[in-house]
């Protein structure tokens, strides 16, 4: 199943899942597409269970998850729900510490949440993905 362009990503309502870079790199991403969604709230991060049971309640938006394989079993589940029957929700960026590939073997992540999110799967330590974002991010400097 072939994916999003990076670049589409960051201003479409695909919830993604970030692999690759550091948590700052992640991090940065996500606040990078919160500027499209903007006109909806400023980011909001659900680093535990509280901040994301506030986040399915969201309309719009964009939620950033630090580390997805660290939520529990039945929050993916709520999340895998979610992303598939609501279309008025917020746009989740989930990160991962580890490749989807590690994730995928160690069982951190419920298969169903990792198909849901197959057309928003983006390594960020891939070359192509980091000169988009490079060519992206030099375009919008100030001169």
């Amino acid at each position: 199943m072939a994916g999003y362009a990076e670049a589409q990503l960051i201003s479409n309502r695909v919830s993604v899942l970030l692999c690759g870079g550091s948590e700052s790199d992640r991090k940065a991403w996500a606040q990078e597409a919160a500027v499209a969604f903007a006109e909806e709230g400023t980011l909001m991060e659900a680093a535990d269970p509280t901040a994301l049971n506030q986040a399915f309640s969201m309309r719009g938006g964009v939620v950033y998850v630090p580390d997805a394989s660290q939520l529990s079993w039945a929050a993916q589940r709520e999340l895998t729900r979610l992303l598939r029957e609501r279309e008025e929700r917020p746009k989740f960026v989930l990160g991962l510490s580890q490749s989807l590939s590690a994730a995928n073997q160690k069982g951190t992540l419920r298969d169903d949440l990792m198909f849901a999110l197959a057309k928003g799967a983006l390594d960020l330590g891939a070359s192509e993905v980091k000169e988009s974002i490079s060519k992206r991010r030099k375009a919008k400097k100030p001169r």
